[in-house]
């Protein structure tokens, strides 16, 4: 039961950063306020076990890998993949969580240029972790 609170928690979390992301994304100041994406990792960690640390250092090392491809826009990303990747709760998890961001946001990247019809354009991020999260939860 208590796993469950903390599932909760990460939806409802994701939630409200992906709205902020969608809301503020065509505005001129285009970023989450880190202190949302700050909290969100430390709220993480403290409903977290031990092993949570070691998930949380291999997914900021491939979270930053994934920075330097097209598919993140800056480093609220990064912060909201290792705290979503902290929730899951175990190495089987994030591994789950690492293929479905990859595969959704592979997905959502595709549509969302075929509907803008430009090839350098900027699409907010954050809704595809909580789309993986809710899957993962899920599976």
């Amino acid at each position: 039961m208590e796993l469950l609170w903390v599932y909760i928690f990460g939806i409802v979390y994701l939630l409200i950063l992906s709205i902020i992301d969608v809301a503020t994304f065509k505005t001129q100041k285009a970023n989450i306020p880190s202190i949302f994406t700050d909290l969100f990792i430390v709220l993480a960690l403290i409903f977290s076990g031990q092993e949570a640390v070691y998930i949380a250092l291999i997914s900021a090392a491939i979270a930053l890998f994934l920075y330097d491809l097209p598919y993140f826009n800056g480093m609220a990303d990064v912060k909201v993949m290792v705290g979503a990747s902290i929730l899951l709760g175990s190495m089987l998890n994030f591994i789950q969580f690492l293929m479905a961001v990859m595969l959704f946001g592979f997905i959502y990247k595709t549509v969302a240029l075929r509907i803008i019809r430009k090839t350098d354009a900027v699409v907010p991020f954050l809704p595809t972790f909580l789309v993986s999260f809710v899957v993962v939860y899920w599976i």
